[in-house]
C-alpha cells in the first residue's frame, strides 16, 4: 500500500501549461536546459509542480514577450523578475490580498477604466467611493482589491504593463491630493517622516501609509523613493519627527534591507521611533518596530496622535 503522506502533492504539467499558456514542450525544454521549473515526482514517476510555479512562469513569459532571452530570465527568482518588469506595486498586491476580495464587483468599473486608459473616469469612480466609504475603508476595501484585480489581469495576459503603470500613477496622484492638504493642516499633530530605503523605487505602499497617517492626525514629512539612509536620519532630526515610517516591498533585497535599517536605527536619535511595514519588512531587528498591516499602522498613528494632543493640551 502506498503511503499517501509520502506522495508529493501538486499540479501536473498539463495543468501548469493550461494555467500559463506556455506549451508543455517549452516547459520541459526549460527544465532540461535551465533546471526550472524543478518538479517533484510521484512514486509512479509523474512530475508534479507546486502551485507557486504558475506565477513564476507567468513572470518569465512576460519577460520573454518584452524581448528578454530565456537564458537570462528562466530560473531567476520572482523578485528578480518583478524588478526586471517594473511591476512591483501591483504584483505585491496580487500575492498579499485576501482571496475573498479578489473578485469584488465594486472595482470592476475601475479595472475597465484602466483597460481603456480613461483617467477621468477612474478618478470619478475613486472619488465616489472615497466619499462613500471614508479613507480607512477606501484603502482596505477598494484599493487593495483594485490593485489585485489589475495584477491578475496582467498575470492572465488581459492587460499590459502600460495598464499597470497607468493604474499605479493615477492612484498615487489621487491619494496625494487627499492626504497632503490634511497633513499640512495637522500643524499640531506628531511629525512622521515617510521614506523608502536606497534602491527602493516604488512608493505606492508609502503613499498608502501616508494617507492613513494623515487622516489619523499626523503631519507627514514625505521623502519618497530611493532615499539615502543618512538623508532619512537628517530629515528626521531637522523636521523634529517623532517617528520614521519605512515601506519595504517584497522585491527588496533582504540582506541590504536589514543592513540599511540597522544603519538607520544607529543614526536616529533615541527618541525617534523606527517603524517598518510592507511584505519585504524583516520581522526582527532590535529597535525596529514592524507593523504587519494597514490596520496596525492606523491604530498606531491614532495612538501617537492622541498622546501628542494630550501633551500639547
Amino acid at each position: 500500500m502506498v503511503d499517501k503522506d509520502k506522495t508529493p502533492k501538486g499540479l501536473g504539467i498539463g495543468a501548469i501549461s493550461k494555467a500559463t499558456g506556455i506549451p508543455v514542450e517549452t516547459i520541459r525544454t526549460w527544465e532540461r536546459r535551465y533546471g526550472f521549473p524543478n518538479p517533484s515526482r510521484t512514486e509512479s514517476g509523474h512530475r508534479v509542480y507546486a502551485s507557486g510555479v504558475i506565477n513564476s512562469l507567468r513572470l518569465i513569459d512576460a519577460a520573454l514577450k518584452s524581448g528578454m532571452r530565456p537564458s537570462k530570465v528562466v530560473g531567476k527568482s520572482d523578485s528578480e523578475l518583478r524588478e526586471l518588469l517594473g511591476i512591483t506595486d501591483v504584483v505585491e498586491n496580487v500575492i498579499s490580498i485576501d482571496p475573498s476580495q479578489a473578485d469584488d464587483p465594486a472595482i470592476l468599473p475601475w479595472v475597465e477604466a484602466v483597460m481603456s486608459f480613461d483617467g477621468e473616469e477612474l478618478d470619478r469612480l475613486m472619488q465616489v467611493e472615497w466619499a462613500k466609504l471614508g479613507p480607512r475603508n477606501f484603502l482596505e476595501d477598494r484599493v487593495s482589491p483594485f490593485l489585485h484585480a489589475v495584477g491578475m489581469a496582467w498575470f492572465e495576459s488581459r492587460a499590459e504593463i502600460a495598464n499597470e503603470h497607468f493604474a499605479t500613477e493615477r492612484l498615487r496622484d489621487f491619494l496625494t491630493t487627499k492626504w497632503r492638504p490634511i497633513s499640512d493642516a495637522n500643524t499640531k499633530g506628531p511629525r512622521i517622516l515617510c521614506a523608502n530605503l536606497p534602491e527602493e523605487t516604488h512608493n505606492l505602499g508609502l503613499q498608502i501609509a501616508a494617507t492613513s497617517l494623515a487622516f489619523a492626525g499626523c503631519k507627514v514629512i514625505f521623502l519618497g523613493s530611493n532615499t539615502p539612509v543618512a538623508d532619512i536620519a537628517h530629515g528626521a532630526r531637522s523636521s523634529n519627527a517623532s517617528a520614521v515610517v519605512v515601506s519595504i516591498s517584497v522585491t527588496a533585497n533582504p540582506a541590504m534591507t536589514s543592513r540599511a535599517l540597522v544603519e538607520l536605527q544607529n543614526l536616529l536619535e533615541p527618541d525617534i521611533e523606527l517603524i517598518v511595514g510592507g511584505l519585504g519588512a524583516p520581522s526582527r531587528i532590535d529597535g525596529v518596530r514592524r507593523l504587519v498591516d494597514l490596520d496596525e499602522l492606523t491604530d498606531w498613528a491614532v495612538e501617537v496622535s492622541a498622546k501628542s494632543s494630550a501633551k500639547n493640551a
